[in-house]
């Protein structure tokens, strides 16, 4: 869900995109989600967009997300934790590239990786019952 965020428009309250690009107000949305998940995900997206991130970089991102080992029980946690840390080193790789002068983004752009709120609300957005 990480990357969704490019498909809300928190000001507005509406949600689009997708193959048949639907759009949802957020009426729509609180059929599907509870009110505390959109308002979560609403301030994620704000967030995210001030990062201005690539789509190279957002797909680093969203790769290093799966690969967090404490969001399951593994049978070799170790292996995944090295791919995960190499999937950090390629997501330093390119913000370093694509932003040379912000030190600060790689420390932000984790900041959001690990904000546990998000995390919480994209669990239940997987949820969602059928519309």
């Amino acid at each position: 869900m990480i990357h969704a965020y490019k498909f809300v428009n928190a000001e507005a309250g509406i949600a689009s995109g997708g193959a048949r690009r639907v759009h949802f107000h957020r009426r729509e949305m609180l059929a599907m989600v509870t009110s505390d998940d959109w308002d979560v995900f609403c301030a994620f997206s704000i967030s995210m967009k001030t990062l201005k991130l690539t789509i190279a970089e957002l797909a680093v991102l969203v790769a290093t997300n799966l690969t967090l080992a404490d969001e399951c029980d593994l049978q070799e946690p170790r292996k995944v934790e090295k791919l995960h840390w190499k999937l950090v080193c390629c997501l330093t790789y390119q913000l370093k590239k694509n932003h040379p002068g912000d030190v600060l983004l790689l420390p932000k752009v984790l900041s959001r990786l690990t904000q546990r709120e998000h995390r919480k609300s994209a669990l239940s957005w997987h949820s969602t019952r059928s519309y």
